[in-house]
């Protein structure tokens, strides 16, 4: 009988408890799913310094993912001599990068397919070139913009600084 009175106690303080319990996780999920796009656009920002190339964030809010593409030349870089030809720099695409810290996985994160950020939307992704923000290889973005992740009531927002690069989150 003790046991039961025990268990009874128990069940009730769990479900008066649930509730706060929901939201610390959805708290959570929020919280990692920011964290990735802001590392992903931190990331890019930094790549594109120390390689000299062009890097880009692509976000697809329908696909609820995002990627990191760096600028990938085409054909022969140097040609036959010791300076970069005009095609070479021309031409090329970007191209998803490998994950640094998932070696041999592209940096691709689809927030749906991660029990992590289960729940988690990309709301909305605005930057001046559709839903991509673009650094050159000083680090510069192309323009500023921002990002919108939501689960349930909660939203947070991931800014890119359009003179600086500096990337901020808050929630509200």
């Amino acid at each position: 009988m003790e046991l039961l009175i025990v268990l009874v106690v128990i069940g009730i303080a769990v479900t008066l408890g649930f509730p706060s319990l929901s939201a610390a996780v959805h708290d959570a999920r929020l919280a990692a799913a920011t964290g990735a796009v802001v590392d992903a656009l931190e990331y890019a920002r930094l790549n594109a310094m120390m390689s000299g190339r062009g890097t880009q964030v692509v976000v697809d809010y329908k696909l609820n993912s995002f990627e990191v593409r760096q600028f990938e030349f085409g054909g022969a870089v140097f040609g036959s001599g010791w300076q970069l030809s005009a095609p070479a720099v021309e031409s090329g695409s970007y191209e998803i990068m490998q994950h640094p810290g998932k070696k041999g996985l592209p940096y691709k994160v689809y927030l749906a397919q991660q029990s992590i950020f289960q729940g988690v939307g990309i709301v909305h992704a605005r930057f001046v070139t559709n839903n991509v923000a673009s650094f050159d290889s000083l680090g510069r973005p192309s323009a500023g913009g921002s990002v919108i992740l939501a689960i349930g009531d909660s939203q947070a927002v991931v800014n890119l600084e359009p003179l600086t690069g500096r990337v901020t989150a808050n929630d509200s």
